[in-house]
């Protein structure tokens, strides 16, 4: 066999394979996209027959109009005390503690090592639940003995309690936020109301 002969079969040969290979890819992307379904696109059911569900012989239920919907209120889970700044009942009379005033007095229980020493007192700021509250430790006490309450953020004490050492409470009450303390309370330790005394 010539050489000329030779490499006219080989080119041949080798285009034969690229219009092949050519060939073999085109069908197999043009099978690939037929394949492949958009999520929206229904799928052929064969020989079996879709269900069209009967048109209702009644006309269409019109929907109310919003504006002559009226909304009903959510009822509150929480106890409606602690969604009042500051509780305010007469005097002699008494009020339940909210959960603001459980978390406070389980505050009070912490160490004083949470504090830090200043002058002649330990202080200590907690954020609690929607408040900021200031302890204090005197000289000479082994807990919190003070605390001041900051209830909506406005950098003015609203409330100020005194734990005396017998376990009773004084809470005394700025009812305006004008830092003008003029309601006044007591909690002793057996109990689980404040009595207004003032």
């Amino acid at each position: 066999m010539k050489y000329k002969t030779f490499m006219l079969l080989r080119n041949v040969g080798i285009s034969s394979l690229a219009a092949l290979a050519g060939v073999s890819a085109f069908i197999g992307c043009r099978n690939a996209t037929q394949n492949t379904r958009t999520a929206d696109e229904p799928r052929p059911l064969g020989n079996a027959t879709p269900y069209n569900p009967p048109m209702p012989d009644y006309p269409p239920v019109r929907q109310p109009n919003a504006s002559a919907t009226a909304k009903t209120p959510r009822k509150s889970t929480t106890n409606p005390e602690d969604n009042k700044r500051v509780q305010t009942v007469p005097e002699g009379a008494t009020a339940s503690l909210s959960s603001r005033d459980s978390e406070i007095i389980g505050l009070q229980k912490e160490p004083l090592s949470n504090g830090k020493s200043s002058g002649d007192s330990t202080r200590w700021l907690s954020v609690g639940n929607g408040f900021k509250a200031e302890f204090r430790a005197d000289s000479g006490s082994s807990a919190w003995n003070r605390v001041k309450v900051d209830l909506d953020s406005d950098k003015k004490w609203d409330e100020k309690w005194d734990f005396k050492a017998d376990g009773s409470i004084k809470r005394r009450v700025s009812p305006s936020d004008d830092d003008n303390y003029s309601a006044e309370y007591r909690l002793k330790s057996d109990e689980t109301k404040w009595v207004r005394v003032k």
